[in-house]
C-alpha cells in the first residue's frame, strides 16, 4: 500500500528520502529532484529528434500540467514525467535554489 506522503515519482517514503516539494497529493523527494534535473540537463545538451506529442485525450491525466504549480507544456520550458504526475523545470529550479 502506497503512503500518502510517499514520493509521487519513486514511491520512497520521507524516512528513506526526504520530501523536497509537496503540493496537494503530489510529492517529490530529493533523489528524484536530482534525477529530474539530470534529465533536463541531458536533454538541453542533446535534445535528439523531436518526439511527436500525444493528443491531449491520449495523455495520462496527470501529465497535462505540473502537479506542483499547474503550468502546462505551453507555459513551462520542460516537463519531466513520473508514473502519474509531471514536474516543470520552474519547480525543479525553485527546489534547487532553496
Amino acid at each position: 500500500m502506497e503512503r500518502d506522503d510517499a514520493c509521487s515519482f519513486c514511491g520512497r517514503n520521507p524516512e528513506e528520502a526526504p520530501t523536497s516539494l509537496a503540493a496537494g497529493a503530489a510529492r517529490i523527494c530529493h533523489v528524484c529532484v536530482g534525477l529530474a534535473r539530470e534529465v533536463i540537463e541531458k536533454h538541453d545538451l542533446d535534445p535528439g529528434p523531436k518526439q511527436p506529442q500525444l493528443p491531449a485525450g491520449e495523455r495520462r491525466p496527470g501529465w497535462n500540467a505540473c502537479a506542483f504549480c499547474g503550468r502546462d507544456r505551453t507555459q513551462a520550458r520542460k516537463l519531466v514525467a513520473g508514473p502519474n504526475v509531471v514536474i516543470c523545470d520552474g519547480c525543479l529550479d525553485s527546489v534547487a535554489a532553496a
